[in-house]
């Protein structure tokens, strides 16, 4: 650091002209007293003036050349995430002494100017004089490392998370300090903050969720570094007084001010790029977007499902290179008095996207207790859970999620009385096995005593709502399945469905004559027979989406078949099916349906072709049954 000279002037010079900056002469006593005390090349701090000066000897006359009023680098400061170099400057404005973050640019003759706007005055031809001052000044400045994206960060062989500072097993060898403007300082008392969780929180399932998810952001965060999970979305959705904003700066406050815009809480009212840069930034750390009302993006669902991937979007720099693409995993919450998610939501939305409708607080005193706790005592909860995870270590962490994960799906599928094995709800229970994780490890750390039973159960419960809301491609199988029971003399059935189906007394009591012409489609055996086949013709299909004003079956139909649920031809969405027996093959969509769906088929069968009461079509007791003959118009 360049050395002080306190209250000092120099011999023979005229007061008025000293406190210009200008050169004077200093005697030889002086000059080599002073040189002691300064760097070199000997640059002084003139502390009573506020001034930086020079020492200057030229023969056997000795100067002190006042160049500029006082700056002083205090910090070299590294970008933790890219390296790129800034520095702390102290410095003078003319009243008050302030302390600023500049670019490396103030090393050059052009980006030196930008102090000039702070108020540090220097005449300019003294640039260079200014710039070696500098950078001897940077030679002396502690060097730190900072940060202004948080996050789990591999740094000195070991695992830390930045949050208000770096949290690790050992301490660091070297400095880092946030640089961000967030306030994630532990404010308060970490006993004030948990005694109101239980007494206020515990108890009521769906604060607990709320409580246990904000905390799982960092458990999110690390298991992501081997998972790839992204994030996950959490849309608070209700109507007014129903506890949206207490269970959002609940959210907040485990890891930083739950206030809007002094911490991870911010407003909607945003571009989509600044909304997504904040979320980077706050990697690992619970975000709150309050009021999606006053969202300025045209398409919410398109931002939420960007958001929820975890990655920022892919853009230009005004050169033509590629922006660096930001990625981000954490815990985002949404307040909103309407709900995301919508019957024709796709499968990535509604797997990243959970939806809490219920009332969320008890009564108007239990979310005051609730509010007045956190805006005096918030932050003081995250730090200490996080240091839990690191004396677990990233090892066990992935092993208890595993298990975790596991014994969920097993117990959500014993809890179905008719189970589907299907991934969209093991993608969901993948992402909510996190949240139970999180409450487990809470239990073990604050003592909360949240019932983790109780806590599955509505896992459970937010699971079967979003399975229940049919996909676009369920929508596609439904009007299917519908039109097959509401018209079911147009489909043939094929002999092997029909004997599969029925037993020989049903099938003689079908009145086959009414299966002749006009066939739009053919229902069939599976080859896996826990499934049937519905087949439906080319062009009843398209005027089937026609009816229903379906635009993008293509799209839905590709979706299907990558699922299993359409039998195609490689690389198409047809297949080549015989409806009629004697007739050439045509184009048919052949859809899967799971045999459970055949009761009601096999309803629809015997309502539509009950014979009439005729000698013609009556099949007597005591005549022989040829089930082959009757059935030769459907073979």
């Amino acid at each position: 650091m360049v050395q002080d000279v306190i209250f000092f002037k120099p011999e023979s010079v005229d007061c008025k002209t000293y406190r210009q900056l200008k050169t004077y002469t200093l005697s030889k006593e002086t000059h080599e007293k002073l040189k002691t005390l300064s760097i070199s090349p000997p640059y002084i701090i003139i502390r009573d003036t506020n001034k930086i000066g020079k020492l200057i000897k030229d023969g056997e006359n000795h100067s002190l050349k006042v160049f500029m009023t006082y700056a002083e680098v205090v910090q070299r400061i590294i970008n933790a995430d890219d390296g790129t170099a800034t520095v702390k400057i102290r410095y003078f404005n003319g009243v008050e002494i302030r302390e600023d973050a500049f670019s490396s640019d103030i090393f050059t003759k052009f980006g030196v100017k930008e102090l000039l706007t702070k108020g540090i005055r220097f005449d300019e031809a003294d640039s260079v004089l200014v710039i070696d001052y500098l950078l001897k000044s940077e030679a002396q400045a502690e060097v730190v490392y900072g940060y202004t994206k948080h996050g789990w960060k591999n740094i000195e062989q070991q695992l830390l998370f930045l949050g208000n500072e770096p949290l690790g097993n050992k301490k660091l060898k070297s400095k880092f300090s946030c640089q961000d403007s967030l306030d994630l300082t532990p404010t308060g008392n970490l006993e004030i903050w948990s005694e109101m969780v239980k007494n206020e929180v515990v108890g009521n399932l769906p604060m607990e969720f709320v409580l246990c998810a904000s905390l799982s952001s960092v458990l999110l965060a690390m298991l992501n570094l081997s998972f790839d999970f992204g994030s996950i979305v959490i849309n608070l959705a209700n109507t007014s007084s129903k506890g949206k904003t207490t269970a959002a700066m609940l959210a907040a406050s485990v890891f930083s001010n739950p206030q809007l815009n002094r911490g991870t809480a911010i407003s909607y009212n945003a571009t989509e790029n600044s909304l997504q840069e904040f979320i980077a930034r706050c990697n690992g750390l619970t975000v709150v977007l309050d009021e999606a009302a006053v969202c300025n993006t045209q398409n919410l669902q398109k931002l939420l499902y960007s958001i929820a991937l975890g990655r920022s979007k892919m853009r230009l720099n005004g050169d033509s290179t590629q922006k660096e693409v930001k990625e981000f995993s954490s815990v985002i919450f949404s307040t909103a008095e309407f709900n995301f998610i919508e019957d024709e939501s796709l499968v990535g939305i509604r797997t990243r996207v959970f939806e809490i409708t219920d009332t969320l607080t008890k009564s108007a005193e239990n979310s005051d207790n609730i509010k007045r706790t956190v805006i005096k005592n918030y932050a003081v909860a995250g730090n200490v859970f996080i240091v839990h995870l690191i004396s677990k270590g990233k090892d066990k962490i992935e092993a208890d999620y595993e298990q975790t994960k596991q014994e969920l799906f097993e117990k959500y599928k014993i809890s179905q009385k008719n189970y589907e094995n299907h991934n969209l709800t093991e993608r969901i229970i993948s992402k909510l096995a996190i949240i139970l994780q999180a409450a487990k490890y809470s239990n073990e750390v604050f003592d909360f005593s949240i019932s983790i039973e109780t806590m599955t159960s509505y896992l459970f419960t937010i699971v079967n709502r979003i399975v229940d809301i049919p996909s676009p491609e369920d929508e596609i199988l439904t009007i299917v399945y519908e039109d097959v029971l509401q018209n079911f003399k147009k489909y043939r059935c094929s002999y092997s469905f029909l004997i599969n189906t029925f037993d020989r007394e049903e099938l003689e009591q079908l009145n086959t004559s009414l299966f002749k012409s006009g066939y739009v489609g053919l229902i069939r055996n599976s080859n896996d027979e826990d499934y049937f086949e519905i087949c439906v013709a080319q062009y009843h299909f398209k005027k089937l989406m026609q009816s229903h004003k379906i635009d993008d079956f293509r799209k839905r139909l590709k979706n299907l078949r990558a699922e299993g649920r359409l039998v195609a031809q490689k690389d198409r969405q047809i297949s080549k099916v015989c409806i009629l027996k004697d007739m050439p093959k045509v184009n048919a969509y052949v859809f899967r349906f799971k045999t459970e769906n055949e009761d009601k088929l096999k309803g629809s069968i015997i309502k539509g072709y009950e014979p009439e009461l005729t000698d013609d079509n009556l099949i007597k007791d005591d005549e022989e049954v040829d089930i082959s003959s009757i059935l030769d118009d459907v073979l």
